[in-house]
This record gives C-alpha cells, structure tokens and sequence, in this order.
C-alpha cells in the first residue's frame, strides 16, 4: 500500500492550470480579452420566458430553523445578456396559517404545472425534492412577471427578482 501525498493548494492550482492551458477549447476562453467580456444587464419591468438553469437547493434559516425555502437559478431565454436570477419557493412551516400555507405550496406547484410536471397524485414532498434534481432542468421554460429592482445592500448594480410565474393554460 502506498502512501498519497497531498498536493498544497498552490500545486492544485498549478495542475489545473497546465490542465487548462493543454485544452485547446480552454486556452482559447482563457485568452479572451477582458475588455471583450460583456457586463450582464437586468431586464425592465414585464413578461419574460424562463427556464430553470441550476436545480434548487434546500435553505434552512439561522433564526427560525422551522423557516425553509429552495433556492434556485434561472435565466431569461428572451435575454441571453440578462444575469441568472436567483428565485427563493418558500417551504409552508407548521405554524403559517391555512391561506399561507397554501400560497406557499401553489407558488412551487404553478411553476410545476407551467414546466410540464404532472403532479396529479403526488406528495407535496415530492413536488418539492423534483425541484432539487438534474430532472428539474429539463422543465420547460416558463412565463414570468420580473420586476427591475435598484442597487441595494447585497446588489451593486440594478437587478431582477421573479414576482410570479404566469399560467398559460
């Protein structure tokens, strides 16, 4: 048996460097100009279509561990130069009353339905672990209403929040 050494991160990075630099498809992304490179531009107020581009993942609040959400990405298809936009599906908790609860479950199962999942006969809980699978990227894209939001605490610059995904059918 023997032993592996374990490479400091500088020698991690220096692999994968000569790794990249050998990549011709590499090479040529990495000698891109950066003065070529476009900055992303949020969108104006209105209808865009939409499509899932990173699977969701399960958030657990710090001060309320009850208070769960998934967090997902998705990017403007009728925009390629708009930034993703990151979209929060609250999870109901024990304590939301009745219409809250419901709002909460409609919000993930709207956007569901719009993608093409048939959810007839399934748990909510299924519904919710669909929408952190690979499988959830293959919805198809969907309408949404996106508000343009100024500069704030967390965004320097101008940026685009989901209110609301349309039913077309």
């Amino acid at each position: 048996m023997t032993e592996q050494t374990q490479l400091s991160p500088e020698e991690q990075n220096e692999q994968a460097f000569a790794a990249m630099e050998a990549n011709s498809d590499y090479l040529s992304v990495l000698e891109t100009n950066v003065d070529e490179v476009p900055t992303p531009k949020a969108v104006d107020n209105g209808q865009y279509t939409v499509r899932l581009s990173s699977p969701g993942v399960v958030q657990t609040s710090k001060k309320n561990e009850a208070s769960r959400w998934v967090s997902c990405r998705f990017e403007i298809t009728d925009s390629p130069e708009a930034p993703t936009i990151r979209h929060n599906f609250w999870l109901p908790k024990p304590d939301d009353d009745e219409r809250k609860r419901i709002s909460k479950m409609n919000a993930i199962l709207k956007y569901l339905r719009e993608g093409g999942v048939g959810t007839e006969g399934m748990k909510f809980l299924d519904c919710v672990k669909f929408l952190t699978t690979d499988d959830a990227r293959n919805l198809n894209p969907v309408q949404a209403n996106i508000v343009l939001k100024n500069p704030d605490e967390y965004n320097d610059d101008p940026f685009n929040e989901i209110r609301g995904f349309i039913t077309t059918g």
